[in-house]
């Protein structure tokens, strides 16, 4: 009897055994199934603030500073040119809307240069243009030229149409696959933020006094300096080194900044862009209005950045004190007014940072939209 004892109880330590054996046998199968922890690495968090800050607080910064001091700027311009309020109103009109006019022939360079040069030399190359403009109009004051605070905005248009049009691509191209969306929106959230703090520095109490404002045209020099010497530690776009035949470089870089587990997986994701673009037809802009597949997307861009154009923003960024002032605020309260739109909007852009790889693109348009009805 002894015997049978014996055997049921080894059996029963082989019984509670096994399970814990199974158990621990599939416990690595489940650790493998799990999605591998990325980190940041430091060379992608200084890359995406070299070109988001130094890029993006140009372009947000130029649009609005002259907004909060117009009064103090059309000033001095009638000293000079001793005009009839409709011949200021006009020359005020140019001097604020031939940034845009700058844009366009900034943007349209974007390809070539960003083709040529790179990504990474193209945006420092353009601080030479940033810097060049802010002399320009910091300088127009002393020298009594109003002409050259006109050219100036100019180049500072260049600069900002250039730097609308890589800067984006840089950030895209340097970006983890999972991290695209939230990155390439940094550019918008600097914009929004060199918008605040124009409108805060451009306030009466700050440097929107008679015998600063010229500060406030030379301050884009800071982050132009910044750029460069951020720039010059950051590596290319890993999809430029690729479609240049640099594969080492391009492996290098994207290594250094998503780490080698991911650098090595958007390097192959890359190549698979880099191949299915080759396959495609070349698509001409006849195409694109003839051809129903095309239409269709050509279609929707136009219409998002019209709405986008046509919702007022640019009106309320390059002239909201104005328009507070007409409807009855003060000098002081009409420039509040302003700093309180920058706040607000850079509040729903951080929103749309976080939000966009969770809600989705598509969902916040849709939202943003609305909400301006």
């Amino acid at each position: 009897m002894e015997q049978p004892t014996n055997m049921s109880a080894t059996e029963e330590k082989e019984s509670s055994v096994a399970p814990a054996t199974k158990k621990s046998a599939g416990g690595p199968k489940e650790s493998d199934n799990q999605k591998p922890k990325h980190k940041l690495t430091w060379m992608l968090v200084h890359s995406v603030l070299a070109a988001a800050i130094g890029s993006g607080f140009q372009h947000g910064y130029n649009a609005a500073v002259l907004n909060s001091p117009q009064k103090l700027v059309m000033t001095w311009m009638n000293e000079t040119l001793q005009a009839s309020d409709a011949k200021l109103e006009i020359v005020w009109s140019m001097t604020v809307s031939i940034v845009c006019i700058g844009g366009i022939v900034g943007s349209a360079l974007t390809s070539l240069l960003a083709g040529t040069l790179g990504r990474r030399m193209t945006l420092i190359s353009n601080n030479g243009l940033a810097t060049l403009a802010g002399l320009m109009m910091g300088t127009a004051k002393y020298i009594d030229g109003y002409w050259l605070l006109i050219l100036g905005r100019f180049v500072s248009g260049l600069n900002a149409g250039l730097n609308a049009g890589v800067a984006p691509m840089y950030l895209s191209e340097i970006s983890p696959m999972r991290l695209r969306g939230s990155i390439g929106a940094m550019y918008q959230l600097v914009i929004t933020i060199s918008i605040l703090i124009a409108q805060v520095l451009g306030h009466e109490n700050v440097l929107g006094t008679e015998c600063c404002w010229p500060m406030l045209l030379y301050l884009i020099i800071i982050p132009a300096i910044y750029q460069v010497v951020a720039l010059f530690f950051s590596p290319d776009s890993p999809k430029y080194l690729l479609e240049r035949g640099k594969d080492e470089k391009a492996i290098k870089a994207s290594e250094q900044l998503c780490g080698k587990v991911e650098g090595e997986a958007n390097i192959e994701a890359i190549r698979n862009e880099i191949a299915a673009a080759r396959e495609l037809p070349k698509v001409t802009m006849h195409d694109m209005v003839k051809v129903k597949k095309y239409r269709k997307p050509l279609i929707i861009m136009c219409l998002l950045m019209a709405a986008q154009q046509l919702s007022g923003i640019n009106a309320v960024i390059y002239y909201s004190t104005d328009i507070f002032k007409a409807g009855g605020l003060s000098e002081s309260t009409a420039q509040l007014a302003t700093v309180g739109v920058g706040i607000v909007n850079v509040l729903v852009t951080i929103a749309g940072v976080f939000l966009v790889e969770t809600v989705g693109r598509k969902p916040l348009l849709a939202v943003g939209f609305v909400v301006c009805q």
